[in-house]
């Protein structure tokens, strides 16, 4: 059987979610606050949401310190998975300056990139060119893409 303390820390992720939305949504003052403090700043609100209720509750203290490190953990998770694609970016454009080599050198060419990920995408049969048009082919990508666009109109609405 489930504990209490693990359905409360369970459902952290869905509180954080909706926290940050909502943050996002009341606040449109916050799109220029850095993106990553923002997050653990939610997080850190929703373990102490999540360790009040487990109070209000009445539960005892070893399940109250439970649910609030599963909300911890399940946070760090969030934030990761949030921020994974602009840290990743990021480390590496600082190792490059780290290494005093120039932008030029760091091995960060947009173009290069681009054209590397239009080749794989016509590899996997992702796209195809019709008239000079590059059209998308139902499936996996178009998915994604639309839910990556839902998610980027919640979080950033303008």
């Amino acid at each position: 059987m489930i504990s209490p303390s693990t359905i409360l820390g369970l459902g952290a992720p869905f509180t954080v979610l909706c926290l940050h939305i909502l943050v996002y949504r009341i606040f449109p003052a916050l799109k220029n606050f850095p993106r990553q403090k923002l997050a653990v700043i939610v997080i850190l609100v929703t373990t102490v949401i999540t360790i009040g209720q487990a109070t209000y509750l009445g539960m005892p203290l070893d399940q109250i310190i439970h649910a609030g490190l599963l909300s911890l953990m399940l946070g760090y998770s969030y934030f990761h998975f949030f921020n994974m694609s602009e840290t990743a970016r990021r480390i590496r454009i600082l190792v490059a300056y780290v290494a005093k080599i120039p932008h030029k050198d760091s091995g960060y060419d947009a173009g290069k990139i681009y054209g590397n990920r239009m080749v794989r995408l016509r590899e996997h049969n992702m796209i195809y060119e019709t008239d000079g048009k590059l059209m998308v082919r139902n499936g996996p990508m178009v998915w994604a893409s639309y839910l990556i666009m839902f998610w980027r109109k919640l979080f950033y609405p303008s």
